[in-house]
């Protein structure tokens, strides 16, 4: 397992270092915070990227979300 720093991971996904530090504090990718620094597998990162998203059970069909019960 080869552990990269925010940037690099940005520079292989080819998105902003902003963008992986938001998607960490997300929880929609996997990351390590060391410190004050994030460490992210790479392998893991596209495993997650890659799988279906999952279904949300207030989400429609039509898109509209429901934030209240019936």
């Amino acid at each position: 397992m080869t552990l990269l720093l925010a940037d690099e991971l940005a520079a292989e996904l080819r998105c902003s270092a902003q963008t992986v530090y938001r998607l960490a504090h997300q929880g929609d990718i996997p990351g390590i915070c060391v410190g004050r620094s994030w460490r992210f597998d790479l392998e893991e990162v596209k495993a997650k990227l890659s799988a279906p998203p999952e279904v949300d059970p207030w989400v429609r069909k039509s898109g509209v979300t429901r934030r209240w019960a019936p």
